[in-house]
């Protein structure tokens, strides 16, 4: 049984991964919490242990896998915390702000062998499976258009940190990277970016709309695209290849499930591999390194941008 320590009850905690931990009861216990929240949390989780001071929460050796979910720009000095505790980790993406702050991270999980992932769940995402099949057995022939949006209607920005001024805020961190991931992983590295960012929200502070180009030398063109000022979005994911086409109108409807309290289907295949790799010292579901690659394409598309 692996014991769990949650930095963070928010809706990442809530939603994407508590409900799968309690699924996989039988390989995985919540036994503590780092959160301000001890009142809600006791309500769900009467016998975890809720600690307020990191220093605290990370010399329980009731705890064997950390899982943070705080604010990006905490996800650095949380996990290196974490991983000189002995800990293995799971960071929520991005996996970090600044390159450099990963690397060190990978270079500590390896030197004190211990597990280090990051949440990239959007690989488990129906229409990116599907398309990821079709690609990898050659249904779809030459792949010479990829093309995904994550678009939705969001006019208002929250008074949030995701949208504020701040290291790690705004729509190119958050979806982005999930979008840059799931390129990166169908198709390597892109020879070339070009990239169009901005902030369309009369009140948002940070990157509220982008449109990326990913180009290739094989002619193959991946095309990531989000926005907030969507109210009709069209096809969610749109594949071209020398033998036909593959087409998803609809984002997966995991996070809405589970936000109705639903139990997840593809997401907790995450942790399954996660625990293999824990127990059995098998392969993370998500490798650091390749988490560190989409914060190496971010970093060069801000500052290319700035």
């Amino acid at each position: 049984m692996i014991k769990v320590g949650i930095i963070g009850f928010g809706k990442s905690a809530k939603i994407f991964h508590l409900p799968s931990l309690k699924i996989l009861a039988d390989k995985f216990t919540v036994t503590a919490f780092l959160s301000s929240q001890e009142e809600l949390i006791r309500k769900e989780y009467p016998n975890a242990k809720v600690y307020s001071e990191i220093e605290n929460f990370l010399n329980d050796p009731q705890i064997d896998l950390v899982i943070i979910t705080s604010p990006n720009h905490l996800h650095y000095e949380q996990a290196k915390a974490s991983l000189i505790a002995g800990k293995h980790v799971i960071i929520e993406k991005p996996f970090v702000v600044h390159p450099e702050d990963g690397e060190e991270l990978i270079n500590i999980a390896k030197t004190k062998n211990l597990k280090l992932s990051v949440y990239h769940n959007r690989r488990w995402d129906k229409g990116f499976l599907s398309a990821q099949e079709l690609i990898n057995n050659n249904s779809l022939g030459d792949i010479y258009h990829y093309e995904t949006h994550f678009d939705r209607w969001r006019p208002e920005a929250t008074d949030n940190w995701r949208n504020n001024l701040g290291l790690g805020s705004g729509l190119l961190y958050d979806l982005g990277s999930h979008l840059i991931d799931q390129a990166l992983f169908l198709f390597g590295e892109p020879d070339e970016i070009i990239a169009d960012l901005d902030i369309q929200r009369p009140n948002s502070k940070s990157i509220d709309y982008f449109h990326l180009i990913f180009k290739y030398k094989s002619k193959m063109r991946a095309i990531l695209h989000a926005s907030c000022l969507t109210q009709n979005p069209g096809n969610h994911i749109t594949v071209h290849g020398s033998k036909g086409t593959f087409i998803e109108k609809d984002l997966d409807p995991q996070e809405n499930n589970l936000a109705k309290g639903l139990a997840p289907t593809s997401y907790q295949n995450f942790y399954k591999q996660m625990a293999e790799a824990i127990s059995e010292n098998a392969s993370v579901p998500v490798e650091a390194n390749t988490a560190l690659s989409v914060i190496k394409i971010i970093h060069k598309i801000l500052q290319t941008a700035s």
